[in-house]
């Protein structure tokens, strides 16, 4: 899979991040692309779902019933550095966005053939800045809901 974001934590000890993360994670065993069908919308005190193998932890928001329409994102980390995750959409989200963009590529194409904007152009892209907002929003949550929680169990450490 492609994975859109690279990002690091430098601030936080390798150990302190794995201990959080599965900590606050529901093991899984199928594909984390698959769980909108299968998820569960409340596990006590599990913010996410996670998937392991013996290079990467994939971890993924438990979403309620009102946050389906937020993109899914997993994050995956490789066990050798913790301090360094990727991020990218599922599977579902992924062909939703392609076909957004393919739409958008094609009305654009149109309008300059025919001289006119269609309406559907302006749907579409609309919709696509909808979709970024999405994404944007569900990408500070997860990053917000990790911090908080590294934070809390690294002041207990201290």
């Amino acid at each position: 899979m492609i994975y859109f974001i690279t990002s690091k934590m430098p601030n936080y000890d390798k150990s302190i991040i794995e201990k959080t993360i599965r900590k606050i994670s529901s093991k899984k065993h199928l594909s984390l692309d698959v769980l909108s069908k299968i998820e569960n919308t409340h596990i006590e005190n599990k913010y996410f779902y996670g998937l392991e193998n013996d290079t990467q932890l994939k971890i993924t928001r438990i979403r309620s019933y009102f946050e389906k329409i937020f993109p899914r994102i997993i994050i995956r980390f490789d066990k050798k550095d913790f301090n360094t995750f990727y991020l990218r959409f599922n599977l579902l989200t992924t062909f939703f966005l392609l076909f957004m963009i393919i739409s958008v590529i094609m009305n654009i194409i149109y309008s300059i053939e025919s001289k006119s904007i269609d309406k559907d152009l302006i749907t579409l892209t609309i919709i696509s800045f909808g979709f970024v907002i999405l994404s944007v929003r569900e990408y500070k949550l997860l990053i917000k809901i990790l911090i908080r929680e590294i934070n809390m169990i690294e002041n207990r450490n201290d």
